[in-house]
């Protein structure tokens, strides 16, 4: 008995670093797996963010929104800024400023033919600067500038 216990001593302290390495290594290994799943997983998500801003991108590159301004001075000498386009404008906000003051107003909307009138007179000889900022029915940011003599 002597002679096969120890002889099952010499195995088990000859064959115990390779088990303990086969164990290392499939306890590595999947550790490197679940990272693995973690990071596609990620991947999965970044890419169908791409993938919707790429499409966002198409659709703002072929938007036909038209929005064109007519600034000028009403009757009542308040500044009147005119959606003059075939679009609606969204979130409008127009600045009118000169020596002698400014004046701005923002609105949700301004349909095609309708208008924002500043209700503040600026009376002043010079020019006049316009800002009209607004979004599109897309949500394109856009603003331009005018100059408007009295």
């Amino acid at each position: 008995m002597g002679g096969l216990f120890g002889w099952l001593v010499g195995v088990v302290f000859l064959f115990w670093p390779v088990l303990l390495a086969i164990g290392a290594v499939a306890w590595r290994n999947e550790v490197l797996a679940k990272r693995i799943r973690l990071n596609q997983a990620e991947l999965r998500i970044l890419i169908g963010q791409t993938m919707d801003e790429a499409a966002r991108g198409r659709e703002l590159g072929v938007e036909r929104s038209f929005v064109a301004w007519r600034v000028e001075w009403a009757e009542s000498g308040a500044m009147r800024v005119e959606n003059t386009g075939r679009d609606k404008a969204r979130s409008v906000t127009a600045k009118a400023s000169n020596s002698s003051g400014s004046a701005e107003k923002t609105v949700s909307s301004v349909e095609p033919g309708d208008s924002v009138n500043l209700g503040v007179v600026l009376a002043a000889a010079e020019d006049t600067q316009v800002e009209v900022t607004w979004r599109s029915e897309l949500g394109r940011w856009t603003t331009e500038r005018y100059a408007v003599k009295r």
